[in-house]
Order: structure tokens, then C-alpha cells, then sequence
């Protein structure tokens, strides 16, 4: 075999192209629709109206990232759902899919009749009347702007806290007792791994919606009549809504983790034990630190957006 015939390229490989391309299309798409194009040629008078500016490509910059961190979760948990699970283990994992698919559906109608609402969180109509008529690039009105960035987030954020949880609850999948002990060790510790891999992805998706959250509420700040206050209302909200998804990621990951590590999925025979020595499963401090900072990481980012908006970043 010639050394340039060494290395073989899957045939999938060159199709992950697209995604950055993706990337790039959707942003050229949102500032293309949704960007500022007012004239301003009056400083005095315009300082609300760039400030609104600054806010809106605040909100587009912050979607971007979430939108792609959802879509590898997603794309991450589909693949573990097709490749590494058979029959059984797919149709037991219909039913954490269909009971947090209907949860989800039924926020989702429950925010379009008017009730939930997130952006009415700063205050019913509040936006509305801060945004009046103006509008976008694209001929969008801001409020009609605003919704419409909302409705992909909420889309998104089922798809990607779906995947995460119950991409969690399928790592108590055990390995088959007709399977060779070195393959059920090899199998547990793929489980771990992915344990991991979900609790962090959880962490980074739920971060990245917060600032997501957070520049949207922050948007019409410039039209307040009391921005100190505004802020104060928003910083609040912030550092809830942080505290809150810290405690759903702890709600799925201990009992997981739990269960995974001294419950019954943690039971192993002997000659698992033999066939893997050097993979007894034992918690290092810095493990328990890293899986602690993954769990408060939302309720940690809640307090630092009112550190960035303080320093005016």
C-alpha cells in the first residue's frame, strides 16, 4: 500500500461543510431581516435609537451560538439513539421523549394564548409600546422581530434539553449479561463517558440560552424611563432564571449519577472486574468539582450578566 493510501477519509466526512456553511447562511439571513438600517444624523436625539441598536445585534449575536450548540446535541443524541442502542433500549426511551415532548408542547400553546409569556417578564406590553412602530432592515417591526427570534429559541431549547435529558437517562442502559465481561467493562465506561459528555452539554446549552435571554430582555432597556430600575428588575430575572436551570440539570443528573455509580446499573461481575483492573469506578475530587461546576454553571452565569452589563460590555 502506497503511504498516501494510509489514511482513508469516511465518506460522511466531507459533508461537515455544510454546517459551517449553515452557519454562515443563518447569520448573513438574521442581520440581513432583522439589522439596523435607521439614519441617525443627530447625535443628541439619537442616542436611544443606537442603543436599541446595539441591543438588537446583541440579541443576534447571542442566538447564533445557541442555535448551534442545540443542533450538535441534537445531532449528538440522534446519533447515540441509532448507533448505540438496539431495539429495546429505544422503545424504552420513547417514553421520557413523548412525557417531555408533551410538557414542552403544552408551555409552548400555553405562551401563544398569552400566558408564560417570557418577554412579558419585564412587564405586560412593556416592549410593545418601548418599540412602537419602528422597524428592521428587513421591513420587520421590532416587536414582530422579537417574537419571531423567540419562537426559534423556544424551538431549539426543546430540542437541545430534550436531547440532553434524556441523553442522561440513557446512560442507566446496562450492557448485556451474554456479552464478555471485557466488553460489558468497555461498555460501562462508554456510559460514564457519555454521563459526562451530557451533564457538560447541558451546562453549555443552558449558558448560552441565558445570554440569549438576558440580551433579549435587555433590548428596550434604552426606552425605559428608569433604566436603573429596569436593570435591577432584569438582573433579577437573570439570576432566577439561572438558579432554576442549575436545578434542572441537578434534577436528571444526580439520580443518573447516582444510580449509575451505587445503583443497580452499577453492578458488575467479577470477571467484568477482572477484564478491566485498572477501571474500578471511583470518583476523583476533581471529577465531583468539575460535575459541580457543570450543575451551578447557569445560576453562575445568571450573576455574571449583571457584571457584564455593569461593565458595559
Amino acid at each position: 500500500m502506497r503511504k498516501s493510501d494510509e489514511l482513508i477519509l469516511p465518506g460522511w466526512a466531507p459533508w461537515l461543510v455544510l454546517l459551517p456553511v449553515a452557519v454562515i447562511a443563518v447569520d448573513l439571513s438574521l442581520h440581513g431581516a432583522f439589522g439596523w438600517r435607521d439614519e441617525v444624523s443627530d447625535v443628541a436625539t439619537s442616542a436611544p435609537v443606537r442603543a436599541e441598536a446595539a441591543g438588537r445585534t446583541r440579541v443576534l449575536s447571542a442566538i447564533l451560538p445557541f442555535l448551534l450548540v442545540s443542533t450538535l446535541i441534537l445531532a449528538l443524541f440522534a446519533r447515540d439513539y441509532m448507533t448505540l442502542f438496539g431495539k429495546q433500549v429505544r422503545r424504552s426511551l420513547l417514553v421520557p421523549i413523548l412525557i417531555f415532548g408533551g410538557a414542552a408542547l403544552a408551555i409552548i400553546v400555553m405562551q401563544n394564548n398569552g400566558a408564560l409569556v417570557p418577554q412579558e417578564l419585564v412587564g405586560k406590553n412593556f416592549i410593545a409600546d418601548a418599540f412602537g412602530d419602528r422597524d428592521t432592515m428587513g421591513g420587520f417591526k421590532l416587536t414582530d422581530a422579537l417574537q419571531f427570534l423567540v419562537d426559534i429559541f423556544r424551538v431549539a431549547l426543546v430540542l437541545g434539553a430534550g436531547a440532553v435529558i434524556v441523553g442522561t437517562i440513557s446512560c442507566l442502559a446496562v450492557p448485556a449479561q451474554s456479552l464478555r465481561p471485557a466488553r460489558r467493562a468497555a461498555l460501562r465506561a462508554v456510559q460514564r463517558r457519555r454521563l459526562d459528555t451530557y451533564l457538560y452539554a447541558s451546562a453549555v446549552l443552558l449558558v448560552s440560552g441565558l445570554f440569549f435571554i438576558d440580551s433579549c430582555m435587555r433590548w428596550p432597556a434604552p426606552f425605559s424611563t428608569q433604566p436603573a430600575l429596569y436593570a435591577e428588575h432584569v438582573n433579577a430575572l437573570m439570576l432566577s432564571d439561572g438558579i432554576m436551570y442549575s436545578t434542572i440539570i441537578a434534577s436528571y443528573y444526580i439520580p443518573v449519577a447516582l444510580l449509575l455509580r451505587h445503583g443497580p446499573a452499577s453492578a458488575q461481575t467479577d470477571g467484568e472486574q477482572a477484564a478491566a483492573p485498572g477501571q474500578k469506578d471511583t470518583l476523583s475530587p476533581s471529577h465531583l468539582l468539575k460535575a459541580f461546576l457543570a450543575m451551578i454553571a447557569p445560576a453562575v452565569a445568571g450573576f455574571l450578566t449583571q457584571l457584564i452589563e455593569a461593565a458595559g460590555v
